[in-house]
């Protein structure tokens, strides 16, 4: 299923992907919906937090059944706190901010000039680092802007944007990535190779 008429994720959504109930297909289809929207990316965030908090207090619960000799009145205190404790995180949850969400976004973009080059990576990266990628897309048609693709060394598509040259995204883990290049009309213009981190 796709995201709802508004461009954004419904509920169902929301809960499937941050529990891991939903197919293959459709967590891919929403992690694209996801590099694109902060919104949907903070509600993600908020149910994980309300998720975590909940697990949180089900273990404490199961803790407190294990002694069945234990006053009724101390276990109904130490739920009341569990649940304090519970109400408490899920409303941090929504205070939470993208960039609490993800670190990385709150150091200085690190810039990166890519060349098409042949043979070993001569472009390097940090990792964990908001990336400028500066492509030179000299040679190619003038269009207004490309999509600008980053992919795995698997071929697996990990972020992606427009860009007109020079395209902003969120830091990579260690690894070696291709930055390609399309055409409006979805046409592979260019590549280039990237390492990140030390390997």
């Amino acid at each position: 299923m796709a995201p709802d008429v508004n461009g954004h994720m419904e509920d169902e959504q929301v809960e499937g992907y941050s529990m891991g109930d939903v197919s293959e297909e459709e967590c891919a289809r929403l992690e694209e919906h996801l590099l694109i929207c902060p919104a949907c990316r903070r509600r993600v965030a908020e149910h994980d937090v309300f998720l975590a908090s909940m697990r949180l207090a089900a273990r404490s619960l199961r803790r407190e059944a294990q002694p069945a000799k234990r006053a009724s009145f101390w276990v109904a205190t130490r739920m009341i706190a569990v649940f304090g404790t519970v109400t408490v995180l899920a409303s941090l949850a929504f205070l939470i901010t993208p960039d609490a969400v993800h670190p990385a976004r709150q150091s200085a973009a690190v810039a990166v000039d890519l060349a098409a080059t042949r043979g070993a990576f001569q472009v390097k990266a940090p990792a964990g680092r908001v990336l400028q990628l500066k492509c030179d897309l000299t040679g190619l048609p003038g269009f207004p802007s490309y999509r600008l693709d980053v992919v795995d060394n698997s071929g697996r598509r990990v972020r992606q944007a427009q860009t007109a040259s020079t395209a902003q995204v969120d830091g990579l883990p260690s690894g070696i990535y291709f930055i390609r290049i399309y055409a409006p009309t979805g046409e592979l213009l260019r590549e280039y190779g990237l390492q990140v981190g030390d390997l």
